[in-house]
């Protein structure tokens, strides 16, 4: 056959010596290289989502310690609270921060509304 020959052979379906040689296009080999192509793809895509997976799992634990932080602190600002809030504590800063004192009894007024009165006497 003339390279022209072949050429129309090739466009017309028929199989090149070296086509032939490889074995492309033997029913068996097909279905070989079908299924190697499908396994290095599920290759593929366990590795990317294996590397997603890392990727999700090493965000979730940051959040996590970020939670616990959170709530360390959280629990640490109650109890400042509750401690600003002892009666103690309070007088405690008034007197040292205020310049507060108790008063005598002597200096102690009572101081009475007058429409209270007008009520208490209807």
């Amino acid at each position: 056959m003339t390279t022209a020959n072949q050429q129309t052979a090739n466009r017309q379906g028929k199989v090149t010596p070296v086509q032939r040689w490889l074995g492309l296009f033997v029913p068996a080999n097909l279905l070989v290289m079908g299924l190697a192509t499908a396994v290095l793809l599920t290759a593929l895509a366990v590795v990317v989502y294996t590397f997603e997976s890392r990727t999700v799992f090493f965000a979730l634990q940051e959040e996590r310690d970020l939670y616990n932080q959170l709530d360390v602190e959280w629990g640490q600002l109650l109890i400042e609270q509750s401690t600003f809030a002892l009666e103690s504590r309070i007088e405690q800063v008034a007197v040292e921060q205020l310049g507060m004192k108790v008063p005598d009894w002597s200096q102690i007024v009572v101081v009475q509304d007058r429409s209270l009165n007008e009520v208490d006497d209807e």
